[in-house]
Parts: C-alpha cells; structure tokens; sequence
C-alpha cells in the first residue's frame, strides 16, 4: 500500500494554495477594476500606482497564503476521506474500561491493528491528476515568461543594429521634454525603419524606438516625447515585467493581464 509521502503532501498543498491565490486575485483584480471606473478622473500617476499595487499584491498572495496557518480549500477537498479514515481509526483505538466477565475474571480488550497512515487511494482526486497540474501549471508559466523574454532579445538586438544617427528635430524635442517633466534618467534614442510607432524597451536603462523618416513636426515630436517621457518616470517598464510575472504565475485565469 503506497502512503501519502512528503512530495505528495508538497503537490496538493501548493496545488491548494494556487486554487485559493486564483480566486483572491480575481476578487483583487476585480475590486481595482471597478475603483479604476470610479476614479477614472484621477491622474494617470495614482491609477498606474494603484494597478501596481495590485499586481504586486498579486504576485505575493501565494506566498502570504502559504504563512497563514490554515490548510487550502484544496486540501480540504482531496483529504476528507482520509480525515475520515483517521479519526475512525482512532475511534478504534481509544481507550475502553476493561469489564468484569459474569464469572469475575477481568474482560481482556482486543488488540487492535495499529493506526496506518492516509493511502494515495483515500484521496478524491488522485495524486497523479495533482502532479500533472502542477506541472501543466508550471510549463505554461514557463511559456509565458519565454514569449516575454524573446521579445525583449529581439528588441535587444534590434537596438545593436541600429547605428544611432538621430534628426536634430528629435534630439532637441527630447531635451525640451525632459526638462518640462523635470526627468533625471538618461534616455537612450533610436530611429528604426523597423518602427512604426515610439515604443519603449529597457528595465534600468530606457530605450526610445521612434519611426525614422516621419514628416512630423517639431511641435507633435514634443507632444509625443512628453507622453513617452511619462511613462519613463512613472517606471511603467518597470511595472510591466512585474504585471508580465503576474500573468505568468496566473496565465490560465481569465482575469488576469
């Protein structure tokens, strides 16, 4: 008879406690969703900081639920059985007065079986179907975290291709730009044929993508650099591997990034 061990154990909790961080994240999502409809008057900066908070919260709840000290729904759900077979079994061994015979000598109790651990058979859902979740789980955060981390190497090796030649235009739009949002961090700008629209890579170091050869004006290169500029100082580059590790732990809930 195969019992329960520790890597089993180790499977249905973390199962467990990744079905109760689903429905904490989709209550959590869906509670900033709707105050995002209610302050939608308010700045960019508070709704970008209060969707970070989200998402953080989000990426630690597994991790707060695993120190609570109490078990899964989960685990509820898959030991009953065997909770049950425990506590008959030390039904069967408590203690019980030992009677008189009608002939005066003392009634011997019964030598029972000693309590045997939960069998992998008690458990409603199998220990096999646990561990092909947990890796099914596993390769698709794997795939998730490969597909963002592919883009970023092509827009790595995008920007060592590009030899850095800038219209003076953009050069001088981009100090206006920084210095009316009062930005410290050295920007790095590219023109790319390969670009169509200003686009933003780089975690500690921003890269500019901007479309070469556009008919622009000064004026809307300025409005355009203001707006990119402001997701720099917001660190939304930041946020964004935080919100791509977020839909990598919970790529199969509908709700999340």
């Amino acid at each position: 008879m195969n019992t329960m061990n520790t890597l089993d154990i180790l499977y249905v909790r973390s199962l467990g406690l990744l079905v109760d961080a689903t429905w904490g994240v989709a209550l959590l999502l869906g509670a900033l969703w709707v105050s995002a409809r209610l302050f939608r008057r308010a700045s960019a900066s508070f709704r970008s900081m209060a969707w970070n908070a989200g998402f953080g919260a989000a990426l630690l709840l597994p991790l707060l639920l695993a120190l609570l000290p109490v078990s899964s729904s989960l685990w509820h759900l898959t030991s009953r059985r065997a909770d049950g077979i425990k506590s008959s079994v030390q039904s069967e061994h408590e203690v019980k007065p030992v009677s008189a015979t009608a002939t005066g000598a003392p009634r011997v109790a019964p030598i029972s079986e000693p309590a045997r651990s939960p069998d992998v058979r008690d458990f409603e859902m199998g220990p096999d179907i646990i561990r092909y979740a947990i890796w099914c789980w596993f390769a698709g955060v794997m795939f998730v975290l490969a597909r963002f981390g592919a883009g970023h190497l092509v827009l790595h090796h995008r920007s060592r291709q590009i030899d850095g030649a800038l219209e003076a235009d953009w050069g001088s739009a981009a100090e206006e730009a920084a210095r009316m949002l009062e930005l410290s961090d050295d920007v790095t700008l590219l023109q790319s044929q390969d670009t169509f629209a200003p686009a933003i890579w780089g975690f500690r170091n921003p890269t500019l993508f901007l479309p070469a050869k556009v008919k622009w004006s000064f004026e809307r290169k300025l409005v355009i650099l203001l707006h990119e500029f402001a997701h720099i100082k917001r660190r939304d580059s930041q946020a964004l591997w935080l919100q791509q590790f977020v839909a990598a732990l919970y790529w199969f809930n509908p709700t999340r990034v």
